[in-house]
């Protein structure tokens, strides 16, 4: 759609948590793929949700260093790490590959980005085993029945719903609203808002929260489910279509 000869692309970025392998990474699969040259960048950002902005930020200082156009691919196979018979994830997940590019641009607009990391809650939406702090056994491919009816093996992905719920409520959204203080952004020169897909109690709590008008955000969760990382740039897609 772009018209990018692919001697213009100067780095690919694959952001994901599900690749192919441990090891090599997803992107220079990416980068022989596609043809790219072989003086291309290419490595992977292993991040689940919050990939889009960190492949965004990174990208973007790429772009502006090369002066070359950068490939940010993010997707994610969440069907390989759900279990099936897990109430909490199972009816959420869903599966999503994107493609953005950025361009060297002499505008004079600036992207502000701000980031929040708190790794003392990675055990809030995880997967056990398959890493090397535990290493995949026999016991880890046996599913395990829990209290409220689910099932689900140590390789599948455990999510707290309430434990995610709470940091969005109360951690995301400060957080959020301190930045557009910092930004002087308020709910009247917002035109669109576009969150991560999580699920739709948690969008719409978040709305409430930061008090921007409804028909500003954006939700799609009800056509694509919790696409990961992905879900924002299929979001942008879709405005970009319907003319947003």
């Amino acid at each position: 759609k772009t018209n990018t000869a692919l001697d213009e692309i100067g780095a690919v970025i694959c952001v994901t948590f599900t690749p192919e392998h441990i090891m090599p990474a997803d992107a220079p699969s990416a980068q022989s793929r596609l043809g790219l040259p072989n003086n291309c960048m290419a490595f992977d950002i292993n991040m689940a949700c919050s990939g889009y902005g960190y492949g965004l930020y990174i990208g973007s200082l790429l772009t502006k260093q090369l002066n070359k156009k950068v490939l940010v691919l993010d997707g994610d196979v969440q069907s390989a790490y759900v279990s099936k018979l897990d109430k909490a994830t199972m009816p959420v997940m869903g599966d999503a590959g994107t493609a953005t590019l950025l361009t060297p641009s002499d505008s004079e607009e600036v992207w502000k980005f701000a980031f929040y990391s708190d790794g003392s809650q990675r055990n809030v939406l995880y997967i056990p085993a398959g890493g090397a702090k535990k290493k995949t056994t026999a016991e880890d491919v046996v599913d395990i029945a829990y209290d409220d009816g689910s099932k689900r093996k140590n390789i599948d992905i455990y999510m707290e719903g309430y434990g995610i719920f709470k940091f969005v409520a109360i951690t995301a959204s400060k957080f959020i609203k301190s930045f557009m203080a910092e930004n002087n952004l308020s709910d009247e020169n917002i035109d669109i808002f576009v969150p991560h897909q999580a699920n739709s109690r948690i969008i719409e709590y978040a709305q409430k929260k930061l008090g921007i008008p409804v028909e500003k955000f954006c939700i799609e969760i009800e056509k694509f489910g919790n696409t990961s990382s992905a879900s924002i740039p299929i979001v942008l897609d879709r405005m970009n279509r319907d003319g947003r």
